[in-house]
């Protein structure tokens, strides 16, 4: 491209710097991982008007949100990274890491350690037994802050490592 030139759509596109396209995908990411923990503290909770925050239900409740929100982090933004970076939208960002080339395995794996940690974190931090909320949509919303938190977390290395991978 000569200095007086317009740049091409080719070259505009990889003009997105790797920090910003991070932010605005873990944004977009979060959201959808706020939906899904309302929707789903909705489904399984919606036959209660008050949770008790210690009980065994909102323990265990943890694995499958944990789980669930850092498969999705993981999963969808490695795919759809993968997909700009072959089309030439986004350029390689330099260094390695040691997560799985698999994007399923890699996120399955993302999944299981965030399980893991949210469940016994919350059940060694968490409320005793007793703590009440109510109505239920409060808890909703407590469901969403913590898949947001969860989502801020975690998409940002999948996002990191997915500009690393080679395509």
């Amino acid at each position: 491209m000569s200095l007086n030139a317009k740049p091409s759509p080719g070259e505009m596109r990889m003009k997105i710097s790797h920090g910003s396209y991070i932010a605005k995908e873990t944004a977009i990411n979060t959201v959808i991982s706020m939906v899904f923990s309302m929707l789903f503290a909705l489904l399984f909770f919606r036959a209660h008007s008050d949770i008790d925050l210690g009980s065994r239900a909102v323990v265990l409740d943890m694995a499958p949100q944990g789980f669930a929100v850092a498969l999705m982090s993981f999963l969808i933004p490695t795919l759809l990274t993968r997909k700009r970076r072959r089309d030439g939208a986004l350029p390689a960002r330099a260094g390695t890491h040691r997560l799985p080339r698999n994007a399923l395995l890699r996120g399955a794996l993302a999944g299981a350690i965030a399980a893991a940690v949210c469940t016994a974190g919350y059940a060694m931090l968490g409320p005793a037994p007793g703590a009440i909320i109510e109505p239920l949509n409060h808890f909703i919303m407590l469901k969403a802050v913590f898949g947001a938190m969860l989502s801020l977390m975690l998409t940002p290395i999948a996002l990191d490592a997915a500009l690393k991978d080679p395509v």
